[in-house]
């Protein structure tokens, strides 16, 4: 008998909300971090506002710099299945060519332990059950939705 398994597609939103608590846990302490929030849905009025305020498309998710190196690493979070914009393409150009930026995409939270294991080798670890030795972390699920409340007329 065969048995089927298939990958569980953990929404966008989620991932990046779990990065997040992950690099509050584990990143070390001489990175700065960020999460640029590009990617929301925004009526066309705040939208506008933001592009005139400098908010530029293909942003990466999370820009991690090293205090020490000077080095600007972006993580882009995409769910499976998912692909890069152009303008994304064109921001992974930009730093696959500089001699101080690194750039890589994460699907899932072990892309990003690796990833976050392969910029700092010597600080981030995975100790026993895949827990982090700096502090262990946690998926965030999304908050349930509450039921919209019937309208009258």
């Amino acid at each position: 008998m065969k048995i089927r398994t298939r990958k569980l597609k953990v929404p966008e939103k989620t991932l990046h909300r779990s990065i997040a608590q992950l690099l509050v846990r584990a990143a070390p302490k001489f990175v700065m971090w960020w999460h640029t929030p590009n990617g929301e849905k925004r009526d066309k009025i705040t939208a506008a506002i933001l592009k005139s305020m400098g908010t530029q498309p293909g942003v990466p998710d999370f820009l991690l710099y090293d205090t020490r190196t000077g080095y600007l690493h972006c993580l882009e979070i995409k769910a499976e299945g998912e692909h890069l914009s152009d303008a994304q393409k064109g921001w992974k150009a930009r730093f696959d060519v500089s001699p101080t930026g690194r750039y890589a995409v994460a699907r899932s939270m072990d892309d990003a332990i690796l990833i976050l294991q392969e910029w700092w080798p010597q600080d981030v670890r995975l100790g026993m059950a895949g827990l982090l030795v700096r502090g262990s972390f946690e998926v965030i699920p999304p908050k349930p939705r509450r039921p919209k409340a019937p309208q009258h007329a």
